[in-house]
């Protein structure tokens, strides 16, 4: 009969926790030292079988890399990133920590384990930057119909003593294409044919009155396609034009200077 001497030892990874739990069965009458088996040189398992006991059971506990976890779970979420292109910064987060994962994994081999998780991270994560980067830039690039000027919200922007800029000025009763979201005035209406264009979501969620600059009222043109209140970013395209605030409210918001009437939206 042999005897049985277990061990559990623990040591530290930069950044990971090892737990090693081994039982060896010796010669009778005789006991291994466990601490004179260290990391450097070979690993647990071949110095126990270069040191001439018969170690019938020894089991690895080898601790899962932390990088390699959050290189994966940012390539899974960062596959909305091939919608909204600010989601991109998850996939190109999760290509780093996956590069991390991998040169830990490859240094501390005996230590770690995880390198599928993180090797699968770093795959997805960049073929989901590139492609998504891709085709945010082909979208953007081919979104403006032809015979429109893309109109973007911070060429609108006044000051509260001159609300009107010069740029509203030059493309007035010109065809532009602008992009935003429909002001929350007119929540539960259906569909609507007038509506307030805000730029971003803080106005679009919450309401309240914009500033003058920060809004678009939009009639729809008679072969527009409708629309009802959502959350979602809409791109109209159409004649701008400026004109005095008069009128009455859209929803529960004031008459603004800057009025588009819509040849098509999406």
């Amino acid at each position: 009969m042999s005897n049985q001497l277990t061990g559990i030892f623990l040591n530290q990874v930069p950044g990971e926790l090892l737990v090693r739990v081994g039982w060896v069965s010796t010669r009778p009458g005789e006991l291994i030292d466990m601490s004179s088996y260290s990391d450097a040189g070979s690993g647990p398992v071949d110095s126990l079988a270069s040191s001439g006991y018969e170690a019938e059971r020894f089991e690895v506990y080898r601790a899962l890399s932390k990088a390699a976890v959050t290189s994966a779970i940012c390539a899974l979420v960062g596959l909305s990133g091939l919608l909204f292109p600010l989601m991109l910064v998850l996939p190109a987060t999760g290509f780093v920590f996956g590069v991390i994962g991998l040169l830990k994994l490859r240094r501390y081999r005996n230590e770690l384990t995880g390198f599928g998780l993180a090797l699968v991270g770093t795959l997805v994560s960049i073929v989901v930057f590139v492609s998504g980067s891709c085709w945010h830039v082909y979208s953007y690039a081919n979104e403006v119909p032809e015979g429109y000027q893309r109109l973007n919200w911070y060429q609108l922007r006044g000051e509260e003593t001159q609300p009107i800029n010069a740029h509203a000025l030059e493309i007035k009763d010109k065809p532009v294409f602008v992009k935003g979201y429909v002001h929350p005035g007119v929540d539960g209406f259906g569909e609507v044919k007038n509506f307030v264009l805000v730029p971003d979501m803080k106005t679009c969620c919450f309401g309240g009155q914009p500033k003058p600059w920060d809004m678009i009222e939009v009639t729809l043109g008679e072969d527009s396609n409708k629309i009802k209140y959502s959350r979602s970013k809409r791109g109209l395209w159409g004649v701008f034009r400026v004109e005095p605030p008069v009128g009455k409210k859209i929803g529960d918001v004031r008459p603004g200077f800057y009025k588009m009437t819509t040849d098509n939206l999406r």
